[in-house]
């Protein structure tokens, strides 16, 4: 198979990822496939570089489990299919931890409820754009257009929305809940309720690892910088530094 089908395959089982798309394999599915363990593989090296570049303190453990997964890619790769789930997943979390440590802590005291409500629905905004130009650009690749299944490919772009964690809106009610709070004490429980759904919000983000892979992919394979999983992730490191400070 040729880099560029195999570039091919990898969106197909991509835009199959949690999707369920008639006519598209699933990630469990070809998981083992030799082309599609090369794509994962180069995505988490370039994620991990990143970590490296950053000087992260999981980088060293998580580059030594990639480098026993690139040991094994050929001889078992049924193995690497299911130890590469986890380090997606690993990857995903350290990312955001590298993101919290390096973010610049708020230089005043005080919750701005209102603020933090409309940057959370401005990075919401962005992923969906993001989310909505990616699936534009793949439409509009010229492989993509001369595939037999490019109806399929379309539902599934279409999909690509199903991708997205489902938060549960606790974020939304606290902050909203903390624009009318005039009482401190009140104010403070708020926060720290916010502060509980950041974390819960943060955990279901890190589980979305191929979020993060598709950001890889629209900046190394589609020359597209699109935020999705940083998006979301950047914002709300934001939104907790302002409400724990």
């Amino acid at each position: 198979m040729s880099d560029q089908a195999a570039k091919t395959e990898w969106v197909k089982r991509v835009l199959g990822f949690e999707v369920a798309t008639p006519g598209l394999q699933s990630d469990s599915e070809t998981s083992s496939d030799p082309a599609q363990l090369k794509q994962r593989l180069q995505s988490a090296g370039m994620a991990l570089r990143g970590l490296r570049d950053a000087k992260a303190p999981e980088a060293a453990d998580l580059l030594a489990r990639y480098a026993k997964l690139m040991s094994s890619a050929e001889s078992a790769p049924g193995d690497v299919a299911a130890a590469l789930d986890a380090l997606e997943r690993d990857l995903a979390l350290a990312t955001s931890a590298a993101r919290a440590r390096g973010a610049v802590p708020p230089t005043a005291r005080g919750v701005e409820f209102r603020k933090l409500l409309l940057r959370w629905r401005e990075a919401q905004g962005m992923f969906g754009a993001n989310l909505q130009s990616l699936g534009q650009t793949l439409l509009a690749r010229d492989d993509i257009k001369a595939d037999s299944r490019l109806a399929q490919i379309k539902q599934a772009v279409d999909d690509l929305p199903k991708l997205v964690p489902v938060f549960g809106g606790e974020l939304e009610t606290t902050l909203n809940d903390g624009m009318s709070a005039a009482v401190p004490a009140e104010v403070e429980r708020l926060a720290a309720d916010s502060v509980t759904a950041i974390d819960i919000y943060r955990g279901k983000l890190a589980d979305a690892a191929h979020l993060l892979k598709l950001e890889i992919f629209a900046a190394q394979d589609l020359g597209s910088t699109l935020p999705l999983h940083s998006a979301l992730d950047e914002a709300l490191v934001e939104l907790r530094q302002q409400l724990a400070a």
